[in-house]
């Protein structure tokens, strides 16, 4: 079992720093690993997504305050994964990223990141080298997202914790074979929501 240390949900503070192992079958901890990053922003690693149908294990980690991708690979000799950075945001100009999808076939990482509010295709054919395929802007605080089950859609939840900037309330509707914004949804003042 993999843990991260992220933040506070109230604030965003105390932001951690850590991955820590734990063997599930007895809850001892087998390793913590420190996460890189910068240390006057902090890290908060956040989301730990397993690669589908990896031989070894591996899992992708975002990295909130750290903008960047981590990957953890098992290595069955040591009975320990070990963490690297794999991927970094900032020259794509995205920043707090958040939650984690795969397509079917494994060969596609979804990514959204709070600030600005982007919904991210990633080529992971090569796990350890993530390649940037497409940004899609969606609205301040993406964070989660839902796909309709035949892959047409995916909905964009564009709100962190109602933090001021990443708050926007909005839902954006991405078509998924033109990859693109197809329209948002927005709160409307009555609770209900609109298309736009």
């Amino acid at each position: 079992m993999l843990v991260t240390s992220t933040v506070r949900a109230s604030d965003l503070g105390d932001a951690g720093g850590t991955v820590t192992e734990i063997e599930a079958s007895s809850g001892k901890v087998l390793a913590t690993h420190k996460v890189a990053g910068n240390p006057a922003k902090g890290k908060a690693p956040v989301e730990i997504l397993f690669l589908p149908r990896s031989n070894p294990p591996r899992a992708y980690i975002t990295n909130m305050f750290g903008g960047t991708l981590l990957l953890a690979t098992w290595s069955p000799g040591k009975k320990i994964f070990s963490v690297k950075q794999v991927f970094d945001l900032s020259p794509h100009k995205a920043g707090i990223p958040l939650e984690m999808y795969f397509n079917e076939k494994g060969d596609r990482l979804y990514l959204t990141t709070a600030n600005p509010g982007a919904f991210h295709i990633i080529d992971i054919k090569n796990p350890e080298k993530p390649r940037m395929l497409k940004t899609i802007p969606a609205a301040g605080g993406a964070h989660h997202a839902a796909f309709d089950k035949g892959g047409k859609y995916a909905f964009v939840q564009n709100n962190l914790l109602a933090f001021k900037g990443m708050n926007d309330g909005s839902i954006t509707v991405i078509d998924m074979k033109k990859e693109s914004a197809s329209g948002a949804s927005t709160r409307s003042r009555t609770g209900g929501f609109s298309r736009t």
